[in-house]
């Protein structure tokens, strides 16, 4: 994967950039994070033990993105809200909400230690039942090594499903253009490829000199802060840019219980469970309405 290692006069720059503004954001942004809206995923998603996770590296800097919103300004209407940490050699990216969720779910059974059964995740989510709202790439975890180039996802699986890890040598070839967008308050150029069978257009900036970008997009002279299929069914874009004083550690659960496979083989799981849920799950259950409505994002 060609994602250029951190300049390392960056953290030269984050202290040039750090303003009492960025506090102002921090705080304001914060207290919306803590009240949006949760998003209810299949029971045995949790499981991830909170006091295991191991400091894989430290970070500066955390970039929010709403996933498919309907109002930028408004968490409750995002699909979903993910978080990337980038390091100086490793970046983190995940789901906000999905990460919350399990956080409260396992304070709930802390404090009920004698419960024989638990609520399950979507109980968090406002007391919103949606059965098996599940998207594979909304509920993984990934994670770039900067340095080696290399990327590796952990995806959590609905129900009976076993949970998989697969390394991806994720690569696009970009075509830089002269429009330029503002996104978040920073100057963005524009930039489009096409990737796993989707075309892309991608909003960039340099005032933030990293090679990265949300889900597996990178390999551009700078942060992406936006990024959208032709078709607009995948949308990520940035709602803020935390800039921290002091650094914090970027973590990674144990994942414990995840089987390797090869990606492509994984696709085609993926696609199976989509077209025939019943079957691969052995459930009863189906598929709403509301989950046959995702595409893909890899075609290919």
């Amino acid at each position: 994967m060609q994602i250029k290692v951190i300049n390392r006069n960056f953290f030269k720059w984050i202290n040039i950039r750090l303003l009492v503004s960025s506090y102002y954001l921090f705080f304001l942004f914060g207290n919306i994070q803590v009240n949006a809206q949760l998003r209810y995923v299949p029971p045995n998603y949790s499981g991830r033990d909170f006091s295991k996770m191991a400091t894989i590296d430290s970070s500066k800097i955390r970039v929010w993105y709403a996933i498919n919103a309907e109002n930028i300004a408004n968490p409750d209407s995002f699909e979903d809200l993910h978080c990337l940490d980038i390091g100086s050699h490793i970046s983190a990216y995940y789901s906000y909400f999905l990460l919350r969720a399990d956080s409260l779910l396992e304070d709930w059974y802390k404090k009920n230690r004698n419960a024989q059964s638990g609520p399950g995740v979507g109980a968090f989510d406002r007391g919103k039942y949606e059965p098996l709202d599940w998207h594979e790439y909304h509920y993984s975890y990934i994670f770039k090594d900067l340095v080696a180039g290399t990327l590796t996802a952990y995806s959590i699986m609905p129900r009976f499903i076993p949970r998989f890890t697969y390394v991806d040598d994720a690569v696009q070839k970009w075509t830089l253009h002269n429009e330029t967008e503002t996104i978040a308050g920073y100057l963005c150029q524009k930039a489009t490829c096409t990737f796993r069978g989707r075309n892309f257009t991608a909003w960039f900036t340099t005032d933030i000199p990293i090679s990265n970008g949300p889900w597996k997009f990178g390999g551009l002279p700078g942060l992406i802060l936006k990024i959208y299929d032709m078709d607009n069914l995948h949308v990520f874009e940035c709602t803020n840019v935390q800039i921290f004083r002091k650094a914090y550690p970027v973590k990674k659960h144990e994942f414990n219980n995840f089987a390797e496979i090869d990606r492509q083989k994984f696709r085609k799981l993926v696609m199976d469970i989509y077209e025939n849920y019943q079957k691969v799950t052995g459930s009863s259950w189906s598929f709403s309405e509301h989950n046959q409505t995702y595409d893909l994002w890899e075609l290919e």
